[in-house]
């Protein structure tokens, strides 16, 4: 299965597991996150909190 997002297509691999006495198909889904490179990313890093106990 392919699924079109913003900057391409990406694969996904479905599969259904059936269940019985009526109900629904337990559905386990792999992949569809882009692993692409962003060149002009910016990652702000938070200043780390103490915790206090008591």
């Amino acid at each position: 299965m392919t699924v079109t997002v913003p900057k391409g297509g990406d694969c996904h691999d479905r599969r259904w597991l059936r269940r019985d006495r009526g109900r629904k198909p337990l559905v386990a889904r792999f992949g569809g996150i882009p692993l692409r490179r962003e060149r002009h990313a910016v990652l702000t890093d938070l200043a780390p909190v103490m915790a206090r106990t008591s």
